[in-house]
């Protein structure tokens, strides 16, 4: 994977000219880091062993009560890194995108300003101090890298933790696909595992389009990422990858291309029917134990307890609309001891992230955190437009998955990896330019020296010789 095949592409602006990508070992020593930092910060290579793949209600109110010191120390690190890249790529050139700018600064601003109005300023002030490590080091890589390197990064440092994934359920014995009741989940529970796994398929996808070299290799990745992805049984995260993966590729290719897809796909869903009918297969419930991915009916009914536990947290929400109760400061010991003994289990997410975001900052917190979110994908849809340059497709797929999965998901609103690896590259897209023709992300060859061409002193042209 050499220069050329990645960061070739011809220059739009000046400023553009004078950026020099960095060297591409650059791109897997920050890759370690990310991996190694968010490893230590939240996963667990135990949690297929147990219960529902969480802790108790009692560990959780402990462990939000004391915080983790190896979480804070790795998001130290994480900034440490942030912060050197910043200043290593000090001389690059800026094109920033107002609009993305101001509505992060005024998301940012708005989150450090919640620790005046937090329930627990001890916590809100440890929350506080991970998010400005996160952002930090979210902007030192888009600051230092293209949206290409992101991308591969994004693609290797999700694959890496998968991998590791699977090797823990293979050493605890626990990897068992071939049993209706196993649910892979590696070193996170199934639902988060999801989250990473979709944005592995999804940074792959986009490389496949982005460097046709790589095609058959970056497919091959996605057929994996998306065969565990099914193990993971996550319905939600499986739903949000397949409308966000047709969103990226519809966006690669013609119109004509696009009516002959669906009205092929049309007949063939109709010969299907007819067939189905012939048979006397009765469809309906094939059509449900497909949708399940496996899971019990009893889950679908109450969308796997989420009827009950937005109840509750609708009514500390009625109390603090707003402002909230502080960043990332609602789940105190005392609001997980109340609200688990109510529901009879460990409970310290709304699972929804337009809740926890309200829960956090209030509902002026969620309506900055949508403003930055749909200035991005405007952005990213405008970029594409512009350049067809398949990692803009990239950006929006990413987007509309991280809005479906927030629906029944709070992952997206917290300071883990699927939100800073998107987070990267929308900061990547506010603060610099990657466009590039479709011509132009072809790897093309070096030319050496010799064979450019020099101007005379009277105005013409010639050739230099060896």
């Amino acid at each position: 994977m050499n220069r050329t095949a990645w960061e070739t592409r011809h220059p739009t602006t000046p400023a553009e000219a004078a950026f020099v990508p960095p060297a591409n070992y650059w791109v897997w020593i920050a890759a370690s880091i990310v991996a190694f930092a968010f490893f230590v910060s939240e996963h667990d290579v135990n949690v297929s062993l147990y219960e529902a793949f969480t802790e108790t209600a009692e560990e959780m109110a402990e462990s939000a009560s004391g915080g983790n010191a190896y979480r804070r120390l790795a998001f130290l690190m994480l900034g440490g890194m942030g912060a050197a890249m910043t200043i290593a790529s000090r001389r690059q050139p800026w094109r920033l995108n107002k609009p993305m700018a101001v509505a992060f600064l005024l998301l940012f601003g708005w989150a450090l300003l919640s620790f005046l109005w937090s329930v627990d300023r001890a916590m809100c002030a440890r929350r506080l101090i991970v998010l400005v490590c996160w952002t930090t080091a979210a902007f030192g890589l888009a600051r230092f890298f293209t949206l290409r390197q992101l991308c591969w990064m994004t693609m290797v440092v999700c694959a890496s933790l998968a991998t590791v994934g699977v090797l823990s359920e293979l050493r605890l014995g626990t990897f068992r696909p071939w049993t209706p009741e196993h649910r892979f989940s590696g070193s996170l529970h199934p639902n988060s595992q999801g989250m990473l796994l979709g944005t592995l398929c999804l940074s792959s996808l986009a490389l496949a389009f982005d460097l046709p070299a790589y095609r058959k290799r970056c497919l091959f990745v996605f057929a994996l990422g998306f065969g565990l992805l099914l193990l993971t049984r996550s319905r939600t995260a499986t739903g949000a990858l397949l409308i966000a993966s047709t969103v990226v590729a519809s966006l690669q290719v013609s119109w004509r291309l696009k009516s002959g897809i669906a009205f092929a796909g049309l007949w063939t869903v109709a010969g299907a029917a007819l067939l189905v009918m012939v048979v006397g297969v009765d469809l309906s419930d094939e059509l449900q134990r497909a949708v399940m991915l496996g899971r019990q009916q009893d889950d679908a009914d109450s969308l796997s307890g989420r009827f009950l536990i937005w109840p509750e947290v609708l009514y500390y929400i009625s109390k603090r609309p707003i402002v909230g109760y502080g960043y990332d400061s609602f789940w105190t010991a005392d609001h997980i001891d109340a609200i688990s003994s109510r529901l009879q289990w460990g409970l310290r997410e709304a699972h929804c992230a337009y809740l926890e975001t309200i829960l956090g900052l209030g509902v002026v917190g969620l309506g900055l955190a949508m403003l930055a979110v749909l200035c991005g994908l405007g952005t990213a849809i405008a970029e594409y437009s512009r350049s067809r340059n398949p990692l803009y497709a990239y950006i929006v797929g990413v987007i509309v998955f991280g809005l479906i999965d927030s629906l029944l998901e709070s992952g997206m609103s917290a300071t883990s990896l699927v939100p800073f690896l998107g987070a990267c590259a929308l900061l990547r897209m506010a603060l610099a330019s990657d466009g590039a023709t479709s011509s132009a992300r072809l790897p093309q060859p070096a030319v050496p020296r010799w064979a450019e061409p020099i101007q005379h002193s009277t105005g013409g042209w010639k050739w230099q010789t060896p």
